[in-house]
């Protein structure tokens, strides 16, 4: 049995023959952004898994875990794979994973979206946590409806 961090607790998995928990995987250096975001998305319902870097996060997409979402820093910290490759691993590992990339203020502004290997991937403010939670909730059902 896998375990996972899944709303700040230490779960047991099912085996991957069971089940495959769908989560929210937040990957951003700071951790006061971290937490906040984190428990935003869990009283929201989701699932989530929040990680300070991209190879921490590596280690979670290997795991036997279907990760929905992926929200993520386009910066990562020095000797770390930026966030752009982090969003391509995802989607090499399952195709339908939305990916959300944080960006400063002003550069959000001028991408609401942009296209990752042919699929769009989603540009949020950072630091915009109210924000983040809706556009998670938004691009999560937006996904499902074209996948049926």
């Amino acid at each position: 049995m896998a375990k996972a961090l899944i709303g700040r607790r230490l779960q047991t998995l099912p085996p991957p023959h069971l089940a495959r928990p769908s989560i929210v995987l937040i990957v951003h250096e700071e951790a006061s952004f971290r937490t906040a975001a984190e428990s935003a998305l869990a009283q929201g319902g989701f699932a989530v898994v929040a990680v300070p870097n991209s190879m921490t996060a590596i280690g979670v997409l290997g795991r036997e875990v279907l990760v929905s979402c992926l929200i993520t820093a386009m910066r990562m910290p020095l000797g770390h794979p930026h966030g752009l490759a982090l969003a391509r691993i995802a989607r090499q590992r399952c195709y339908q994973t939305v990916v959300i990339f944080l960006a400063e203020e002003w550069s959000a502004s001028n991408m609401k979206w942009l296209l990752l290997d042919g699929a769009p991937a989603i540009v949020c403010p950072e630091g915009d946590v109210a924000g983040l939670t809706s556009e998670t909730r938004r691009a999560l059902r937006s996904a499902s409806a074209g996948h049926r």
